[in-house]
């Protein structure tokens, strides 16, 4: 499978080896698997999980090992400090498809291949996302992450779309 360009771009900004490459693009998808998986769909969902991934991978590495990532994302409508800027209207009439067979399959397979990640950080006590997402106004210059847009699972089982060469 050939590279995007934006990915072999990301690889270079960083300074990554292959390896350190593939444990990047490993945990990311992880956590995409992991969204899929449970249901995490909304846009505030996905905009925290991402945002606190890009603050504190071990922060969301740490929820998700222990399926906590889903409470801590409620606990977020309860602070007035954290704010993802949805009109709740909008947000309503967004469709969210089911994901289908194949992409639940691809998610099992992504989360079982890597379940050796998530062992790593089972037993860990974390602060919550909340405490990821603050991070950001700590260190407002750090450049902590990769953009997710270029990622994609494949939907027909095939390539990620994508900026193949």
């Amino acid at each position: 499978m050939g590279q995007s360009n934006t990915i072999e771009q990301i690889q270079f900004d960083r300074g990554w080896s292959p390896a350190e490459l593939d444990r990047e693009m490993n945990r990311r998808k992880v956590v995409l698997a992991y969204l899929i998986e449970n249901e995490l769909n909304t846009y505030t969902q996905v905009a925290a999980t991402l945002q606190a991934f890009m603050n504190d991978e071990e922060t969301i590495l740490t929820l998700i090992a222990n399926d906590e990532l889903e409470r801590s994302l409620e606990d977020l409508r309860d602070m007035e400090s954290v704010q993802i800027d949805i009109d709740p209207e909008k947000e309503e009439m967004v469709p969210r498809p089911d994901p289908t067979e194949e992409m639940l399959d691809e998610t099992n397979e992504v989360l079982s291949t890597h379940d050796r990640l998530l062992a790593d950080y089972r037993g860990n006590t974390t602060e919550d996302v909340a405490s990821a997402l603050a991070a950001d106004a700590r260190s407002d210059d750090a450049d902590t992450g990769v953009d997710f847009s270029s990622l994609s699972f494949a939907s027909d089982g095939g390539e990620p779309a994508g900026d193949e060469e």
